[in-house]
């Protein structure tokens, strides 16, 4: 009866308020505007109050969050702009000028409200947790009620840090285990900025002559990649893979994420390059596979998951890694994997 019932439920949150839009909509498109232009001020209400505000009472006490009813109060508000004429916008100014400021106050509220909780959790994890995008990601997820927002969030932080902050490398732990040295993801992500800086700078000047705006859209589009791919490279630097008693953590900058129980690896062995790559639920952490160089070879007893660039995942059996000290790597887990199996 329960997986009856949730359907219904999400079928009268989103139906009803989409049902007000739908009929907001026919009037305004329709000749009984033309017949009864009075009717304009009932749908511009219907489109910014009525539909928000039934939005609202329908998810006020379920786990849903609230400031999802301002998308609905945007598209409102732009539906009414659009659809009727420029004499019938005496109502829907009064919206745009005495409601919209309260909407926008009370946004701007809640996102300080949400930074701040946000960095309080930041503060409550980073004494247990060492790595800053792990913690960030945490830290976030606390904060946020929205999963998506939340991951999104930490990824757009995480990249201006690395790219701005860090630059004094600590020495490593005996656990720890950095994958940048020998691979040349480095040199080849710098070669890919260097090209984007320098095509961005030529195509800015063509597109410039035929659209201004098209040209500085696709200048930031340039920039703010290449931020990213230098915030991966930072990121690389400053975040090695670590062993624990109990899983083992690769970190691939900000393109690559997998923490793997001990319990879950079937074996650990160095990878030539041969026909292992052919082996089912074969995934490479890399950025540019093919490109990259990979030494290590990790298979997995269940499926496990690698967390991607603003919370993709992709699913792998077995995974490809390169490690900079890939003997003392193999050694180690074998030896994390040999202990846990000598307790059981």
């Amino acid at each position: 009866m329960e997986t009856l019932r949730l359907p219904k439920i999400r079928l009268l949150i989103y139906g009803a308020p989409l049902a007000v839009i739908f009929i907001s909509v026919g009037l305004a498109v329709s000749p009984l505007l033309v017949a009864y232009p009075q009717l304009a001020t009932g749908i511009i209400y219907d489109l910014t109050l009525t539909s928000p505000v039934i939005y609202l009472m329908l998810i006020w006490n379920r786990p849903i969050p609230k400031a999802t009813v301002v998308p609905i109060f945007i598209v409102g508000v732009v539906l009414a702009s659009f659809l009727l004429p420029d004499n019938q916008h005496f109502h829907l100014n009064l919206v745009k000028t005495f409601l919209l400021p309260v909407v926008e106050l009370l946004v701007v509220t809640g996102i300080v409200l949400k930074v701040r909780k946000t960095v309080n959790a930041f503060k409550a994890n980073a004494s247990s947790e060492s790595d800053f995008y792990l913690t960030l990601k945490k830290s976030t997820m606390e904060a946020l009620e929205i999963p998506l927002l939340a991951r999104a969030m930490s990824t757009e932080i995480a990249v201006f840090y690395f790219s701005l902050f860090p630059w004094k490398k600590e020495v490593p732990r005996d656990n720890e285990f950095s994958s940048y040295k020998d691979n040349g993801a480095i040199a080849l992500l710098g070669a890919i900025i260097f090209i984007l800086v320098a095509e961005t700078f030529v195509l800015h000047t063509l597109l410039a002559h035929w659209s201004t705006t098209f040209a500085w859209i696709l200048s930031a589009t340039s920039i703010y990649t290449g931020f990213q791919l230098f915030g991966h490279i930072k990121a690389m630097i400053f975040r090695p893979s670590t062993m624990t008693a109990e899983a083992l953590h690769l970190k691939y900058g900000l393109f690559g994420d997998i923490t793997i129980p001990w319990e879950d690896v079937d074996r650990v062995a160095l990878h030539t390059g041969s026909m292992e790559t052919a082996l089912p639920g074969m995934e490479q952490l890399a950025l540019l596979k093919g490109l990259e160089t990979a030494n290590v070879m990790l298979s997995f007893k269940k499926t496990q998951t690698i967390e991607k660039l603003y919370g993709f995942t992709k699913s792998c059996d077995n995974l490809l890694v390169h490690i900079d000290n890939s003997p003392a790597f193999i050694e180690k887990a074998r030896a994390a994997i040999l202990n846990l199996n000598t307790k059981m």
